[in-house]
């Protein structure tokens, strides 16, 4: 088969391509950033981040789609220049495009539209209608198109085992926010735009910013957690939340998540934040009264508060299992 003509190269910022669905952008997926990014430097070139929105699961399996995503497509383009890509390139995963041959798909993409000199994947990756290209054929392609493959071995955590986005997932649901954090690198955090609410939790003294979350994103058990309110790229504050339907005043049909600043006054109303889940507190309990309800309140914020000072003192050290004694 004749080889697609690669155009005047000589003409062309010759760039690097990674691909993949990077959700989460864990640390697995830094790894991989980091190799391509340092090929791009010795070639001079633009690394470009390619990936795909909605998740091809959506698509491909939407019975398994719900509650999923460890991170929206806004959240991973973000983390994904903060670690090195020069450019994403977010491609509609659509029916139609789910139906593109592996050939036709490098020719497109790789070939046509980004004149990549290296691609770089991880040992794993499958591409093309029903997963039919894989890393042998896309090798075989780069021989035949003047584009260099490199292939990353699979990457690890500290105990010798694989790091995925499906071992994050388990961890969420299951409540292990440490085991979570150790794998991405980073707090499990989810972000929204505040809405108004009923302004319950400020006539009791404890005002709330209140975040709607998209049910296609992956979410820890109903419950009470410590944790970090992120305002802008650099400002954070200790704060405490709550994941439920409020069973007290029975007044909610889905989930809303209710955070509080602890000790900081801050306006938050319409403003986009970030809230990054990193100890459970407790499950998300029904009250007799409001009284019981602002009591327990003010315990979970003491015990937030608490463990948001050993944590510093620990230097956030997440693989501490110290962190968490005093919000068990």
């Amino acid at each position: 088969m004749k080889a697609i003509e690669p155009g005047n190269r000589a003409n062309q910022r010759g760039s690097v391509v990674t691909i993949g669905n990077f959700d989460g952008v864990h640390r697995g997926h830094q790894q991989l950033i980091a190799l391509a990014a340092s090929h791009a430097q010795a070639r001079h070139g633009e690394l470009i981040v390619l990936t795909f929105d909605p998740h091809p699961r959506t698509i491909l399996h939407p019975e398994q789609a719900s509650s999923f995503l460890i991170t929206t497509t806004a959240e991973k383009t973000q983390l994904l220049r903060s670690f090195g890509a020069d450019r994403v390139e977010v491609l509609p995963f659509t029916p139609e495009f789910s139906s593109l041959s592996a050939r036709g798909f490098l020719e497109q993409e790789l070939v046509g539209r980004l004149h990549a000199e290296t691609v770089v994947v991880g040992r794993n990756f499958s591409f093309g209608r029903g997963g039919e290209g894989d890393v042998a054929f896309l090798r075989q392609f780069g021989a035949q198109n003047d584009i260099a493959v490199i292939v990353a071995d699979g990457f690890y955590d500290d105990h010798g085992m694989p790091i995925s986005s499906s071992r994050i997932r388990a961890s969420v649901v299951g409540g292990d926010l440490l085991e979570a954090e150790r794998l991405l690198g980073r707090p499990f955090g989810v972000q929204g735009r505040v809405i108004s609410g009923a302004g319950r939790g400020r006539q009791m003294g404890v005002p709330t910013a209140n975040l709607a979350i998209g049910g296609d994103h992956l979410m820890p058990p109903l419950g009470v957690y410590a944790g970090f309110v992120g305002v802008g790229p650099k400002t954070t504050f200790p704060a405490v939340a709550s994941w439920g339907i409020r069973p007290t005043f029975a007044d909610l049909n889905e989930p809303l998540l209710e955070v509080h600043v602890i000790d900081v006054e801050i306006e938050l109303a319409g403003r986009a934040i970030t809230f990054s889940f990193t100890a459970r507190i407790r499950p998300e309990l029904r009250f007799a009264n409001v009284d019981e309800l602002m009591q327990q309140m003010t315990k979970d914020i003491d015990l937030a508060r608490a463990w948001y000072r050993k944590r510093l003192a620990l230097k956030g050290d997440a693989s501490s299992k110290n962190v968490n004694k005093d919000v068990k």
